[in-house]
Protein backbone atom coordinates (compact mmCIF):
# COMPACT_ATOMS: atom_id res chain seq x y z
CA UNK A 1 0.00 0.00 0.00
CA UNK A 2 2.72 2.62 0.98
CA UNK A 3 4.53 1.91 -2.71
CA UNK A 4 1.14 2.83 -4.23
CA UNK A 5 0.86 6.00 -2.38
CA UNK A 6 4.99 6.69 -3.12
CA UNK A 7 3.99 6.56 -6.78
CA UNK A 8 1.11 8.77 -6.76
CA UNK A 9 3.46 11.20 -4.88
CA UNK A 10 5.97 11.30 -7.44
CA UNK A 11 3.16 11.77 -10.06
CA UNK A 12 1.71 14.73 -8.55
CA UNK A 13 4.82 16.21 -7.21
CA UNK A 14 6.20 15.88 -10.99
CA UNK A 15 3.11 16.94 -12.55
CA UNK A 16 2.80 20.27 -10.24
CA UNK A 17 6.83 20.95 -10.72
CA UNK A 18 6.27 20.73 -14.75
CA UNK A 19 2.96 23.23 -14.57
CA UNK A 20 5.20 25.25 -12.27
CA UNK A 21 8.29 25.46 -15.02
CA UNK A 22 6.24 25.54 -17.60
CA UNK A 23 4.59 28.75 -15.93
CA UNK A 24 7.72 30.76 -15.25
CA UNK A 25 9.75 29.74 -18.45
CA UNK A 26 7.53 29.83 -21.16
CA UNK A 27 4.38 31.33 -20.43
CA UNK A 28 5.31 34.67 -18.07
CA UNK A 29 8.36 34.64 -20.70
CA UNK A 30 8.95 37.68 -23.12
CA UNK A 31 10.33 36.22 -26.00
CA UNK A 32 11.10 39.81 -27.82
CA UNK A 33 10.19 41.19 -30.79
CA UNK A 34 11.24 40.00 -34.05
CA UNK A 35 14.74 39.36 -34.91
CA UNK A 36 15.43 41.45 -37.90
CA UNK A 37 14.15 44.83 -36.69
CA UNK A 38 16.32 43.79 -33.59
CA UNK A 39 19.23 43.12 -35.72
CA UNK A 40 18.07 45.86 -38.24
CA UNK A 41 18.13 48.94 -35.44
CA UNK A 42 22.40 47.75 -35.20
CA UNK A 43 23.83 47.09 -39.04
CA UNK A 44 23.89 50.37 -40.36
CA UNK A 45 26.35 50.65 -43.15
CA UNK A 46 26.26 52.15 -46.39
CA UNK A 47 26.91 49.21 -48.36
CA UNK A 48 23.55 46.58 -48.77
CA UNK A 49 25.66 43.37 -48.97
CA UNK A 50 27.10 43.95 -45.49
CA UNK A 51 23.81 44.97 -43.78
CA UNK A 52 22.47 41.96 -44.57
CA UNK A 53 25.49 40.05 -44.07
CA UNK A 54 25.32 41.92 -40.16
CA UNK A 55 21.80 41.43 -40.41
CA UNK A 56 21.82 37.78 -41.00
CA UNK A 57 24.52 36.91 -38.08
CA UNK A 58 22.08 38.53 -35.50
CA UNK A 59 19.55 36.69 -36.43
CA UNK A 60 21.58 33.33 -36.31
CA UNK A 61 22.90 34.61 -32.84
CA UNK A 62 19.46 34.93 -31.77
CA UNK A 63 18.16 31.59 -32.96
CA UNK A 64 21.05 30.01 -31.46
CA UNK A 65 20.25 31.83 -28.02
CA UNK A 66 16.78 30.94 -28.03
CA UNK A 67 17.78 27.49 -28.92
CA UNK A 68 20.17 26.87 -26.21
CA UNK A 69 17.67 27.97 -24.00
CA UNK A 70 14.98 25.83 -25.06
CA UNK A 71 17.18 22.69 -23.88
CA UNK A 72 17.80 24.06 -20.67
CA UNK A 73 13.94 24.32 -20.15
CA UNK A 74 13.43 20.96 -21.49
CA UNK A 75 16.23 19.62 -18.90
CA UNK A 76 14.59 21.59 -16.42
CA UNK A 77 11.05 20.28 -16.81
CA UNK A 78 11.86 16.50 -17.47
CA UNK A 79 15.25 16.47 -15.11
CA UNK A 80 14.29 16.35 -11.78
CA UNK A 81 10.73 14.53 -12.21
CA UNK A 82 13.30 11.53 -14.02
CA UNK A 83 15.44 12.04 -10.86
CA UNK A 84 12.43 11.09 -8.56
CA UNK A 85 11.07 8.23 -10.69
CA UNK A 86 14.16 6.79 -10.79
CA UNK A 87 15.09 7.03 -7.05
CA UNK A 88 11.56 5.97 -6.47
CA UNK A 89 12.38 2.77 -8.39
CA UNK A 90 15.67 2.00 -6.18
CA UNK A 91 13.82 2.51 -3.30
CA UNK A 92 11.28 -0.06 -4.13
CA UNK A 93 13.65 -2.17 -5.97
CA UNK A 94 15.65 -2.43 -2.59
CA UNK A 95 12.41 -2.72 -0.72
CA UNK A 96 11.30 -6.04 -2.43
CA UNK A 97 14.31 -7.34 -2.12
CA UNK A 98 14.99 -6.89 1.74
CA UNK A 99 11.97 -7.89 2.62
CA UNK A 100 12.57 -11.78 1.70
CA UNK A 101 16.40 -12.45 2.61
CA UNK A 102 15.43 -16.26 3.35
CA UNK A 103 15.25 -16.84 -0.10
CA UNK A 104 17.98 -18.88 -1.59
CA UNK A 105 17.94 -20.01 -5.10
CA UNK A 106 18.11 -24.74 -4.73
CA UNK A 107 21.02 -25.51 -4.75
CA UNK A 108 23.56 -26.13 -8.01
CA UNK A 109 23.11 -30.06 -7.69
CA UNK A 110 19.43 -29.67 -8.73
CA UNK A 111 20.72 -27.87 -11.67
CA UNK A 112 22.66 -30.61 -12.50
CA UNK A 113 22.25 -33.06 -15.44
CA UNK A 114 22.99 -36.98 -15.13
Amino acid sequence: MGNILLKYLVVTLSILWMAVVLDRAVIEQDWGGAPVIEAGKNCTSEDMHQRYECTEAAILAVQRAKFVRSIGIGLLLFGPPAGLWLALKKLSSTSVTNLRPDRRPPPISKWRVR
